[in-house]
C-alpha cells in the first residue's frame, strides 16, 4: 500500500499546454506543493498538525485539554539554543478560541507552555513511603564497591526487606500456580459462556411465546415475592367488591318477585331484579292474593262463594268513655258494642 504522499503524487492532471521544459506541474500552475498549509510561508509560518504533549488547562475557559489532542498549529522559529532551533507552535482552543503558545525546550528535552494555558502538574514523587523501590544512584553504587562495612550493612537491610516481603511474594506465587494451567482456565471460561448462552436462549423463547418483543431478564426471588403479594391483594379486593354487590342487590330487590341467581364460582354473582315501575296497583293486589291462596285454604273457599254469601267485615264502633262525674250527678248513658 502506498503512503499518503505517493497517493497525492499519482494521477496528477497535466493540461495540454504543459511541456517538460516548464518543470513541475506545481510550478507551472503557480501553486506550492503544500498548498493551503503554506499560505503564510512568506511570514515564515507553516501550518502543521500538532499533538498536545501533556495535559493542559486552557487559560480562557479553564477546560481540560488531554494529552494527544491534535490541533492545526502555526509553526515558526522562535530562537536558537546553541545549534538547535527553538520552535514555536500557536493554536486555538476549540471551546473559547483562546490562543495557546508552546515552545520546544532543547535544553531539558521537553515542551514549555509560553502563554494561553497552564500545564497540569503530574510529577511523580516516589519513594519508600509510597512502597516503590528506590534505585541506587552512581554515588551509592561507588560507595558499595569501595566500603566493605557499608556493603555489609546494606546486605543486612536487603535481607530484612526480603523477609518482610515474603508473604506477599508467596501469595503471588500461589496465584500464578493456580492460573498456570491454561487449558483448565479456558475450559472453565467456555463452560460458563455456554451456560449463559443457554439461559439467554431460554429467556428469548419464553418472551417469544408470550408475544413480547423485548428481552426478558432472569427471575429474582424479590420479584416473585412482590408478584405474589400483589396477587393476594387483588384477590381480597375482588372478594370484597363481590360481597358489596350482593348486599346492594338484596337490599334493592323487590319483595313481590324476582330471585337471586348465583353462579358456581365464588368470585362472580349475578342478580336479576324486576323493575316495579311498570306494575300497577291491581297487579300488586293480584300477586298478594296469589300468595295468600298458597298459604290460606279458608280464603280459597271464600273466593268460591258468591259475593253476597261472603262474610262481610263488621263495622267498628268507636268506644266513648264517660267523663268523670260528681257523686250527686245523674248517670250518663253508655254505648254498648252489640257485637262483643
Amino acid at each position: 500500500a502506498s503512503c499518503m504522499s505517493d497517493r497525492k503524487n499519482t494521477n496528477k492532471y497535466y493540461p495540454p499546454e504543459w511541456e517538460p521544459k516548464h518543470g513541475s506541474i506545481n510550478k507551472f500552475v503557480g501553486q506550492h506543493p503544500l498548498r493551503d498549509r503554506a499560505r503564510k510561508l512568506d511570514q515564515g509560518i507553516l501550518v502543521v498538525r500538532f499533538e498536545m504533549p501533556y495535559d493542559v488547562w486552557c487559560g480562557g475557559c479553564n477546560v481540560h485539554i488531554a494529552r494527544g489532542v491534535r490541533f492545526n498549529a502555526e509553526k515558526k522559529k522562535a530562537g536558537k539554543y546553541f545549534s538547535s532551533t527553538i520552535w514555536n507552535f500557536k493554536m486555538r482552543c476549540v471551546h473559547c478560541s483562546q490562543v495557546i503558545e508552546i515552545n520546544t525546550d532543547p535544553e531539558h528535552a521537553e515542551y514549555v507552555v509560553v502563554s494561553g494555558g497552564k500545564r497540569k502538574d503530574e510529577k511523580w514523587e516516589g519513594g519508600e513511603e509510597q512502597g516503590t523501590i528506590v534505585l541506587k544512584d552512581a554515588e551509592e553504587a561507588q560507595k558499595l564497591e569501595e566500603d566493605p562495612f557499608y556493603k555489609l550493612e546494606h546486605k543486612n537491610e536487603d535481607v530484612r526487606k526480603a523477609k518482610e516481603a515474603a508473604p506477599a511474594l508467596t501469595r503471588l506465587q500461589a496465584l500464578r500456580d493456580e492460573r498456570e494451567d491454561d487449558f483448565a482456565s479456558n475450559q472453565t471460561l467456555r463452560r460458563s459462556f455456554r451456560t449463559q448462552k443457554k439461559e439467554h436462549e431460554a429467556l428469548e423463547k419464553e418472551g417469544a411465546s408470550k408475544g413480547l418483543a423485548i428481552p426478558l431478564l432472569p427471575q429474582a426471588p424479590a420479584d416473585q415475592l412482590h408478584a405474589s403479594a400483589a396477587m393476594v391483594q387483588v384477590t381480597k379486593v375482588s372478594a370484597d367488591d363481590n360481597w358489596r354487590k350482593r348486599k346492594r342487590a338484596i337490599e334493592s330487590a323487590s319483595i313481590f318477585g324476582g330471585h337471586l341467581r348465583s353462579s358456581s364460582t365464588t368470585t362472580t354473582t349475578s342478580t336479576t331484579i324486576p323493575t316495579p315501575s311498570s306494575t300497577t296497583k291491581a297487579t300488586l293486589r293480584h300477586n298478594a292474593a296469589t300468595k295468600r291462596q298458597r298459604v290460606d285454604p279458608l280464603f280459597v273457599r271464600q273466593l268460591t262463594l258468591p259475593t253476597s254469601a261472603r262474610p262481610q267485615p263488621r263495622p267498628r264502633v268507636p268506644l266513648v268513655t264517660a267523663p268523670r262525674q260528681s257523686a250527686n250527678a245523674a248517670p250518663l248513658p253508655v254505648l254498648v258494642d252489640n257485637y262483643s
